[in-house]
Formats: C-alpha cells, structure tokens, sequence
C-alpha cells in the first residue's frame, strides 16, 4: 500500500524508536522539488496546491469529523469544506483553523510562493516529541 501512494508522489514522515515502537513526527506530503522550480516544465512534475495547508489532511490524521472540527473551531462548515476542497476562504476562518489543529499537535508543511498561490510539499503530521 504504501509503495502505492509514494508512487503517486506521496512522502511518508516520521521515525520510530527501535527500544519503545514510538513513532515521533508521523504524517505525510507530498513529495516536494528540492529547490524552487524554475520553470512551469520542472513545477509540473510536482503536486502543488493553492492553499498553504492541508486542511482535509490534519482533518484525518485526528480522525475527527468535518463538523466537529467546524464546531470546535468555531468556523462555518460550509467555509470548512471550501477549503479542504482547495477554495480560499477569509484569513480569520484559515488563522482559527490553523490555531486549532496546532493546539492539537498538528503541524502543517509546505512551502512555496505567496505572490502565485503555488505551495509545494504540502502536507501535515504530529508535532514532534522533541520540540514540545
């Protein structure tokens, strides 16, 4: 399964400790260029976004419901689904949103340029042990 998804340019995160099984920094990206691509040719060849977050993403990693999620961050369900379907929503639902899952131990990945609304290596996983 996994080989699967990496073939599809999905990146897998974290490391385990051999002596307790703990998985620290788990989550996923996507698979980002090593440098900014420096023409529409080499972008091409990676998965990027329009929106800098994975919403959907750390969504799933909590295992919690869209409305849940819309309820305990106090944020429309409607606008919600928006962005975990790549629309832009108002800087004040994404700033809630963004807060929410990092009170959670989400952390969000990614990079990329404000200016075009082009994010690569998005993705999320679990804050890891080290820097809480």
């Amino acid at each position: 399964m996994r080989e699967f998804y990496e073939k599809k340019g999905l990146q897998f995160l974290g490391t385990v400790d051999i002596d307790t099984g703990r998985i620290d920094g788990g989550g996923v990206r996507w698979r980002p260029p090593q440098s900014p691509p420096t023409d529409d040719v080499v972008a091409g060849q990676f998965h990027s976004e329009s929106e800098g977050a994975a919403f959907e993403a750390a969504r799933s990693l909590l295992g919690r419901s869209r409305a849940l999620v819309a309820q305990e961050a106090k944020v429309p369900i409607k606008e919600l689904g928006a962005l975990e379907a790549g629309e832009h929503s108002s800087t004040e639902t994404v700033t809630r949103l963004r807060d929410y899952f990092a009170n959670l131990g989400i952390e969000f990945l990614g990079w990329g340029d404000l200016g075009s609304r082009t994010y690569f290596g998005v993705g999320v996983r679990w804050r890891s042990f080290k820097t809480k």
